[in-house]
């Protein structure tokens, strides 16, 4: 018998609770906004992105080293809070095409 009392008791205890704390009438708290800096990153593709850390770890002797991956990362990601991808692209090729005439011209000194 006093287990029942006792479990009965427990049960209306619990029962209180449970419609207690749902029928509470406490507005939420309104979420004040927030003045934050928004950061635009130019959006490079992902391919170009693993291109020039390739390229980048190539000229540092071709390490695999988690500092020398993480520096030539850094590289790109601060490239591209300067430049936009349009910029980015223009300027490498531009830079193939200087690259590209000097050595055509040291391939004339062979012929």
């Amino acid at each position: 018998m006093n287990k029942k009392i006792i479990s009965l008791s427990a049960l209306a205890i619990s029962a209180a609770l449970v419609t207690g704390c749902s029928t509470l009438s406490k507005q939420p708290a309104e979420i004040e906004p927030i003045d934050t800096e928004t950061v635009v990153m130019n959006n490079y593709p992902t391919r170009d992105r693993v291109d020039y850390v390739f390229n980048c770890i190539a000229k540092h002797g071709g390490k695999l080293d988690y500092v020398t991956q993480y520096a030539c990362g850094c590289k790109i990601d601060k490239i591209a809070e300067k430049l936009t991808f349009a910029e980015y692209e223009a300027y490498r090729f531009t830079n193939i095409d200087c690259k590209i005439k000097k050595l055509k011209k040291t391939w004339a000194m062979f012929q």
